[in-house]
């Protein structure tokens, strides 16, 4: 900027101010969302814990659920070949599922126009230079070792012509280097740059367990009922209105053992039925795992890898076979061993563990069978938002029809496929009267049925409380 003089009293200043900042290079918002449960629309109570892997970037967590990335343009908005910025974001809150977001900023990336410029050029002609303005940063060429950073000093819109003042790192005015037509120029903060707004990002609740006990009143006293069904008819997504009676939606929901490994884009995930039974392998093949590993690895080491194949049809593993619990099937993507197939060899998983699974636990590979019909991932109520996130144990499908607890199945849509064990919102009460239905989350309400021979059932409309690890709900029969 001009020197300046300054009057202080009786003194004089010569003043030289440093020249303005460009809007790129300035700490600002990069990125705002809005945090609310998918059952009731509003802020989870309590601290958001947010993160980013994103460089010189920085979180922002304020009240009513209202988060954010911040940082200096120039620094954080890194240009790569494909198309728009990508800062990735991690939102954690107890009692959620943990969420990560991708999120794309517009590059509104430009090209070169012929005449190509060459070296010591200080005029670029672009195919378009709207939304550019004197003093701001333009990165030219593609990304890597050869994009240079530039300040543009005038623009000549008549002929879609950029001047520029100097390189930024070096200071020397002109380009360092040719560059040919066609070649991409991104504007690091073009005139109207606001923060991207994610709208509002919606968390799944952890699941809970509904278990109880079923009995019947015989006199004044009451004794365990065997044998009762107990299921649920009916859900409803978000909490109905206190005012208005709304009927539930159909119970198409099942429960996932494991949990989903990735996200399903809205209407885009499927669900098959695809049986895999293990192929159990006789010692020294039989595989066991040679050292504890933690849930979010993603490789452990087996006694061998005999049998086990990659691509064209890689080997899926089911990890923990004795322990129903810890149960996972995942295909492999890697081997590691030596020659001798019978050596212990560190094997690839194509997702990370959900479980944690001690030294020695059974790996059986399996045998898949055929795939039943395509089921769909039924569409969130809320738009925009993906149908199911990595963790969720709970899926809402097109219909049920011939699945059955103890399915396994292949899921699809989006990512790579998974494989998980099924289970049916449904259970019997065993010889004590005792029952207890698969883990549920993402439903407010519910409406719940119990049955057995020719008692009068029992029906009613229940809200389960996911502070809760396990909600006790006793049925009675009279």
């Amino acid at each position: 900027m001009s020197r300046r003089t300054v009057t202080v009293g009786n003194l004089s200043y010569l003043f030289s101010p440093d020249d303005a900042r460009s809007e790129g290079e300035r700490f600002r918002a990069l990125l705002r969302a809005r945090v609310v449960d998918e059952l009731t629309a509003q802020p989870p109570r309590g601290r958001i814990n947010l993160e980013t892997d994103a460089p010189r970037c920085i979180p922002r967590v304020a009240e009513d659920g209202l988060v954010g990335l911040a940082g200096i343009p120039r620094h954080v908005l890194r240009p790569r070949p494909l198309a728009d910025y990508v800062l990735s974001l991690w939102l954690r809150f107890d009692g959620y599922v943990p969420r990560k977001v991708d999120a794309h900023i517009a590059d509104d990336r430009r090209s070169i126009a012929a005449p190509a410029p060459i070296v010591g050029d200080t005029e670029i002609t672009l195919n378009n230079i709207a939304r550019l303005r004197p003093g701001e940063l333009l990165l030219i060429g593609t990304p890597g070792p050869g994009m240079v950073a530039v300040k543009i000093e005038s623009l000549d819109p008549s002929v879609n012509q950029v001047t520029i003042s100097a390189e930024i790192s070096t200071g020397r005015r002109g380009l360092p280097r040719p560059y040919g037509v066609g070649q991409p120029v991104f504007p690091i903060v073009p005139v109207d740059f606001a923060p991207t707004d994610l709208g509002e990002l919606r968390l799944h609740r952890e699941p809970t367990v509904l278990a109880g006990r079923v009995v019947r009143v015989t006199g004044n006293t009451t004794l365990p009922l065997a044998g009762a069904s107990i299921r649920i008819t009916g859900v409803w997504r978000t909490l109905p209105p206190a005012n208005a009676s709304i009927p539930p939606s159909p119970p198409n929901l099942i429960a996932l053992q494991a949990p989903l490994y990735a996200e399903r884009p809205a209407g885009a995930g499927r669900l098959n039925r695809r049986n895999l039974p293990p192929i159990p392998d006789l010692p020294p093949q039989e595989k066991r795992l040679l050292m504890d590993v933690a849930a979010g690895e993603s490789s452990l080491r087996l006694t061998n890898r005999i049998g086990l194949s990659l691509l064209p049809n890689p080997s899926i593993l089911l990890i923990d076979a004795e322990n129903p619990d810890r149960r996972e099937y995942i295909a492999i993507n890697a081997m590691n061993g030596g020659s001798n197939p019978a050596e212990s060899a560190m094997i690839g998983l194509r997702y990370p563990l959900a479980f944690s699974h001690s030294r020695d636990a059974l790996a059986q590979r399996v045998n898949p069978q055929a795939t039943g019909p395509t089921k769909s991932f039924s569409a969130d109520p809320n738009p925009g938002e993906p149908d199911a996130l990595a963790g969720d144990t709970t899926v809402f499908l097109s219909d049920l029809t011939g699945l059955t607890t103890g399915n396994q199945v292949q899921v699809t849509g989006g990512p790579s496929s998974e494989y998980h064990q099924l289970q049916l919102f449904t259970a019997v009460s065993d010889v004590q009267g005792y029952y207890r239905l698969p883990p549920l989350s993402r439903v407010a309400q519910i409406e719940i049925q119990a049955q057995q021979g020719a008692l009068t059932p029992i029906q009613f409309e229940f809200r389960p409380d996911y502070g809760l690890r396990e909600n006790r709900l006793d049925l009675v029969f009279r």
